[in-house]
């Protein structure tokens, strides 16, 4: 008798996904095997899914899934952090330092490290030389996105910085024929 694997599958859910959006990629993972007998059960026990990182395994049943998802049973290897829009990079660095086990310095020693900025903008098309003048106090100002992210609960500081810049290049990329166009540069139109 043939015995399904437990290889577990890791389920990410973004905060203010709608349940019909869910259970379609439940079924996408094969997780589930019929999309309209979830929805049904769905709506006979109405509940909010709760946003997080969920690890299933395929023979988990449907109920247990949903059971899981509503009831917010989300792996606790991840950390979940809201940079509220319109601060500056102070905040930033002190929401960063306490949301993970390091010190502001220590956010600050990574955010200031001149070889770090010029490795960034190497790699980010967003990044440009300008950001290095010496005018300048701190080259990343409102190059870090704010917004509702997951990290690994161990994530380094570099992995938070590259994760908001790499959203907000994604943000940026939608407007790239605007910015070619432009006569201003790409630091003057984010200044």
């Amino acid at each position: 008798m043939g015995t399904k694997t437990e290889e577990n599958i890791v389920f990410t859910i973004e905060s203010g996904t709608a349940t019909s959006k869910i259970i379609s990629e439940l079924k996408n993972k094969d997780l589930i095997k019929n999309e309209f007998i979830m929805k049904v059960y769905a709506k006979l026990h109405p509940g909010v899914p709760i946003a997080g990182r969920y690890i299933f395994t395929k023979n988990m049943s449907a109920k247990e899934i949903y059971s899981y998802i509503i009831n917010g049973q989300v792996t606790n290897d991840t950390v979940w952090v809201t940079f509220v829009e319109g601060k500056r990079l102070t905040y930033i660095k002190s929401k960063i330092a306490e949301s993970f086990d390091f010190t502001e310095e220590e956010v600050d020693a990574v955010l200031e490290d001149k070889d770090y900025i010029k490795e960034l903008i190497n790699t980010y098309d967003v990044l440009t030389e300008d950001i290095l003048n010496e005018q300048i106090y701190h080259p990343l100002e409102g190059y870090l996105f704010c917004d509702t992210y997951e990290f690994n609960k161990d994530a380094s500081i570099k992995d938070i910085i590259e994760k908001m810049i790499s959203t907000l290049e994604s943000k940026v990329s939608t407007y790239s024929s605007e910015i070619e166009n432009s006569t201003l540069s790409i630091h003057q139109i984010m200044t």
